[in-house]
């Protein structure tokens, strides 16, 4: 599924696209490269394709 994800930003027009749209979903915690949503009920789809914190820096996603 993380390889959907990433052939889909490819596809949008790169990062900056998907940043914009990940910026507008709220929550407190958020990856500082792609602004993935850590927190609230936006973070779901995020967990269930194992989009989460990292384990050895926390303010980057698994992504």
């Amino acid at each position: 599924m993380k390889k959907f994800f990433t052939a889909a930003r490819q596809r949008v027009g790169g990062a900056r696209t998907v940043r914009r749209v990940y910026r507008h979903l709220p929550s407190r915690q958020r990856c500082k490269e792609c602004l993935v949503p850590f927190l609230g009920m936006f973070s779901v789809p995020f967990r269930l394709v194992n989009i989460r914190p990292s384990r050895k820096n926390p303010s980057l996603c698994t992504l």
